[in-house]
């Protein structure tokens, strides 16, 4: 969970995680990862035991955040991004984010709990396998 100290007023989506516009991300270690440059590839792991998948997770991170977006939530102030490793994965807030705000509030209808896990039949059987 990374954490925005925003000091400018004109903050948008196209501003991610860089430093042009005075934007400081701070890791929950509190070092200042704010020069990471997500689209820098070069830090990304190359390692061959991990499987590939035919779309970036650049791209699957879009269509998660798509797919939220889609559930209509009635705060959405945050998305995720990638991140060079070791982070790999964050969160970038979208618009300016008061100590006090709700940044987030997700629809009950898409989040997986054990019920909806035990009504599915691909989870159900992970579940099955997992207690043996």
């Amino acid at each position: 969970n990374d954490i925005i100290d925003n000091n400018n007023e004109n903050n948008n989506e196209n501003n991610n995680n860089n430093n042009e516009n005075n934007n400081v991300v701070i890791d929950v270690n509190g070092n200042d990862i704010s020069s990471i440059d997500s689209s820098d590839t070069s830090k990304t792991n190359n390692n061959n035991n991990i499987k590939s998948s035919e779309s970036t997770l650049s791209q699957q991170l879009e269509e998660f955040n798509n797919w939220v977006k889609e559930s209509n939530p009635n705060t959405m102030k945050i998305k995720a991004v990638e991140l060079p490793l070791p982070y790999r994965v964050g969160t970038i807030a979208t618009e300016d984010i008061n100590a006090e705000d709700i940044y987030l509030a997700i629809p009950t209808n898409i989040i997986l709990d054990n019920d909806k896990a035990k009504d599915d039949t691909v989870f159900n059987h992970l579940i099955n396998q997992l207690q043996q």
